[in-house]
């Protein structure tokens, strides 16, 4: 394959939105956290993104860069 991909999927609540910035961060956290282990490391022409649900509607869709 040309790419290969890592999410970090995060769903909150509606009444939970208030907390999307930090739950967005923390997600990046994870991420950028991810992304030091060998085994990601090792990975060709990975692509990372956090995916942030409110209830049925996605809100933040972010690549996060190695």
């Amino acid at each position: 394959p040309k790419y290969q991909f890592l999410f970090e999927i995060k769903y909150l609540n509606k009444a939970g939105e208030k907390s999307l910035n930090i739950t967005t961060n923390k997600a990046i956290a994870q991420v950028n956290e991810y992304l030091t282990f060998e085994e990601i490391k090792s990975i060709k022409n990975l692509k990372a993104y956090v995916l942030i649900f409110v209830g049925s509607e996605i809100k933040v869709v972010k690549e996060i860069s190695r």
